[in-house]
Order: structure tokens, then C-alpha cells, then sequence
């Protein structure tokens, strides 16, 4: 299993955006092509898979891998599409509501019973974890994510490590 983020959320306007929805399909399919694919190697970058206008508000669907991850990415998009609206239609973009966010990482062995901050879910599948986080637009933009990853990591690597009398011997020795 390879690491996979998935970030259901929504851009909060300040205005109903169903005007501009010509213009917001036209940015999306730029993105997927340019602010989402910067820094990765070819094929690897984050991608809007689905995107719609319901009360107000612009919903999306972000996937990605390893190198650009989906929280950098909806924070990528957010200055430039509150440009493309603000100068157009006069639309503000208030902020980012998450709705969903999910981490699929690999691991090997059973895990235990861990109480992480910011995880509402921890469920084991063949070859991994799949985290439920529970996060707001501000721990998007303090890195959340990505500090909770490499602490379950090293959990989980621990949890590997330990166990035979040999191996913590070395540790003390």
C-alpha cells in the first residue's frame, strides 16, 4: 500500500458562485496541470477529481500521493482562485471548511489501541492504515497532517522494533 491522501472540503464564499462556474471549471482544469503537478515527478502530483457549487460554497474532492499532498494543495489553490473571482465577480473566498480527510498509509502488524490528537478513526486493512483525521483550516496551514503522519510512523515502526529481551538489551547497553 502506498501513502494516499484524500481531502474532501470546500472553499466558503462570500457570494453564491454559480456565475462564475465557467471561470472556476476553467481554473480547476489548469491546476490539475500546473499549481498541483509543481515540485512532484511526472504523474505524481495532487488532482481535483470532483468539484461542484452547493449553498454558496465551492465543494472539491482532492486526491494525491506522497509528494504533493492534498492539504498543500487546497491551500495552493486558495489565493489564486480568490483572485480569478474577487477581480471578476467581486466573490471573497472566507476560507476552507474540511469535511472529510483521510491518510491510507502502509504498516505492517497489529497496531494496538493508539490515542492520537486530531484522529477521530484508526482502521487496519491489508498491508496498512487508513487515519480519519479531524481537522480545521488552521491545522491544514500549521502542517497537521504531516506531523501526525510521521508520528504514526514512528509508532508504528516501534511497535516493529520491540518485543524480544535482544533488542532492548541493546538499547541499554
Amino acid at each position: 500500500m502506498e501513502l494516499k491522501f484524500n481531502l474532501k472540503g470546500a472553499f466558503k464564499t462570500s457570494a453564491d458562485p454559480t456565475g462564475a462556474k465557467e471561470v472556476i471549471a476553467q481554473y480547476f482544469d489548469e491546476a490539475n496541470n500546473t499549481i498541483l503537478k509543481k515540485g512532484a515527478p511526472e504523474g505524481q502530483g495532487a488532482k481535483i477529481t470532483q468539484w461542484d457549487i452547493v449553498d454558496g460554497s465551492i465543494e472539491l474532492t482532492i486526491e494525491s500521493g506522497r509528494y504533493v499532498r492534498a492539504h498543500d494543495a487546497i491551500i495552493r489553490l486558495r489565493k489564486p482562485l480568490a483572485a480569478k473571482l474577487g477581480k471578476d465577480f467581486r466573490i471573497g473566498i472566507r476560507g476552507v471548511d474540511v469535511k472529510e480527510f483521510t491518510i491510507s498509509m502502509p504498516a505492517e502488524g497489529e497496531i494496538g489501541n493508539m490515542n492520537i490528537p486530531h484522529v477521530s478513526n484508526i482502521s487496519k486493512v491489508e498491508g496498512g492504515l487508513i487515519l480519519e483525521l479531524d481537522v480545521g483550516e488552521s491545522e491544514l496551514e500549521r502542517r497537521i497532517p504531516d506531523r501526525i503522519l510521521t508520528l504514526m510512523e514512528e509508532k508504528v515502526r516501534a511497535k516493529d522494533y520491540g518485543g524480544k529481551a535482544e533488542h532492548w538489551q541493546i538499547l541499554w547497553e
